[in-house]
């Protein structure tokens, strides 16, 4: 799933003429496209070369090489943590310091000026009209696996949320405290329902969904 989504991003980086995308995920600079690309959570610095490699610059090794998936990974500590020596040190690794490299729209014009003194030789592309709406066209269109993702989830949710009902119907359940608690042991007890429903945002859209039947009270 992943390297099918980097080999798109890969012919972006060809049809433009660009031989390294440098995208970030790091505090100030969120951006889901890393892991939407590489199945890192965050905090990295993702390089898709155009001749399809890929490297990650994780602040968490240790995370990554159990979760991302790309062909080669530079512990961030490699280079002090700054993200402008990371991004010089994998250029000069890949032999790029003289290319055309295309930063996403977010890196803000100070950083900017700082990649112009460490990389004299290189093309730097910056611009709102680049590789953000490409990235914003691809996950725009969901791939197979994706489609299957959704599907599952909606199903738990839909499980989840007439469960609730029935037992605010039944007063079984009458607090916001004891649908979170209801999540809880349901999530812990089936292998189907994973942790993530005891998230906040899940159990917040529950309360919000039930309330308009009048069956959630406060606590």
């Amino acid at each position: 799933m992943y390297r099918e989504r980097q080999k798109r991003v890969c012919t972006y980086l060809s049809r433009k003429n660009i031989d390294c995308a440098v995208i970030q995920d790091i505090e100030g600079r969120r951006n889901s496209s890393v892991f939407y690309l590489s199945g890192m959570p965050g905090d990295a610095l993702l390089f898709i070369l155009k001749t399809e490699k890929t490297i990650l610059v994780p602040w968490d090794i240790i995370l990554a090489k159990r979760m991302a998936k790309v062909e080669e990974m530079i512990p961030f500590t490699d280079f002090q943590r700054e993200s402008v020596k990371a991004i010089r040190g994998v250029l000069e690794r890949g032999d790029m310091l003289s290319g055309t490299i295309e930063l996403t729209s977010t890196v803000p014009y100070p950083m900017f000026q700082k990649l112009r003194k460490a990389l004299p030789g290189a093309s730097l592309i910056c611009r709102e009209e680049g590789i953000d709406d490409e990235l914003l066209l691809l996950r725009s269109i969901k791939d197979e696996t994706e489609q299957k993702i959704y599907r599952e989830a909606s199903k738990i949710t839909n499980t989840l949320l007439n469960d609730l009902e029935t037992g605010l119907m039944e007063r079984t359940i009458l607090t916001e405290t004891e649908i979170a608690r209801f999540i809880e042991k349901r999530a812990w007890r089936s292998e189907e329902h994973t942790s993530e429903l005891q998230s906040h945002s899940f159990i917040s859209y529950a309360v919000f969904c039930l309330k308009k039947t009048k069956y959630v009270t406060k606590q």
